[in-house]
Formats: C-alpha cells, sequence, structure tokens
C-alpha cells in the first residue's frame, strides 16, 4: 500500500496561489467599481491652446533658422564676390578705382542688352509674323497674371499669423 504523506511545501504554494488569486480578485473587482476616469472639464481647450501655442513657436523658429541660413548665404556670396575684387584693390587706385571698373561694367552690360534686344526687334518681324507676336504676347501676359494669382494665394494661406 502507498500512501501519500501530505507535502506542507505544496501546501504553502497553494496557500499562497490561493492568497495571490484572492488579492488579483479584490484588485480586479475596484478597478470594475472605479469606473472610467474622465478628464476635468476644459481639458480639450486647454490641450488645444497648448498645440497652438507649440505650433506657433515651433513655426516661429523655423522661420529664423531660414533667416539665418539666408543670412548666411548671402554673406557667403558677398565675401565671394568681394574675394573677386581684393587683387584689384591692392594692385590698382583703391576703392576709387574698383568703384569706375564696376560702374563701367554694369554700363557696358547695359549696352550689351540693349542691343541685342535692338536687334532682336528689328529682326524677328521679319521671320515672324505680328499676329503671333500679339497672341504670344497675350498668352505669355495670362500666364504672368495666373501665376501672380496663384502665388499671392499660396503665400495667403501659409505663415504665422503673429499677434
Amino acid at each position: 500500500m502507498n500512501v501519500q504523506q501530505p507535502n506542507p511545501i505544496m501546501d504553502d504554494h497553494n496557500f499562497e496561489d490561493k492568497m495571490l488569486e484572492m488579492a488579483w480578485g479584490e484588485v480586479e473587482s475596484s478597478f470594475r467599481s472605479a469606473g472610467m476616469a474622465a478628464p476635468l472639464p476644459g481639458f480639450t481647450s486647454r490641450w488645444m491652446e497648448r498645440l497652438e501655442k507649440e505650433r506657433v513657436k515651433e513655426e516661429r523658429r523655423q522661420a529664423w533658422a531660414l533667416v539665418l541660413t539666408n543670412m548666411v548665404i548671402a554673406v557667403g556670396f558677398i565675401i565671394l564676390i568681394g574675394i573677386q575684387y581684393i587683387p584689384s584693390i591692392s594692385t590698382g587706385g583703391g576703392p576709387v578705382a574698383l568703384w569706375v571698373e564696376i560702374v563701367s561694367r554694369v554700363v557696358l552690360l547695359l549696352r550689351m542688352a540693349v542691343g541685342l534686344v535692338s536687334t532682336l526687334l528689328r529682326t524677328l518681324p521679319g521671320l515672324v509674323p505680328v499676329s503671333w507676336w500679339i497672341s504670344g504676347t497675350a498668352v505669355m501676359g495670362f500666364v504672368v497674371v495666373l501665376w501672380v494669382s496663384m502665388v499671392r494665394r499660396h503665400l495667403r494661406n501659409q505663415g504665422v499669423d503673429y499677434e
């Protein structure tokens, strides 16, 4: 005959399991009786205000980053352009000679552009009929007006309204 002796370790284990199960049952009943938690009144409006403030702050930060980036690029271009004229300052008559050289280059560039446009205006009417010029000018004017209106609409819908 094989009679099993009660195992005190197993009995303690079963006791702990039953205690744990009862404790979890109490926790579950506490959760069920507590109901759903709801936010305080006005939570949504307070959250939306905070979200809008954060959005404005982020857009301001992005705008400043864009301005600073453009400033760095502009200064870089000015430095690169200035480097071209440093040798002429040191070898020539100084800043006055540099100014005269720049003005004379601009005048020459303008005279070349006027000459090119006048040559085109004298040559092209013989190659392209006048009706095409009028139609082309009207179409280009329409395209420019359409482009300007689209740019204005796009710019109006973007950006930050600062108060």
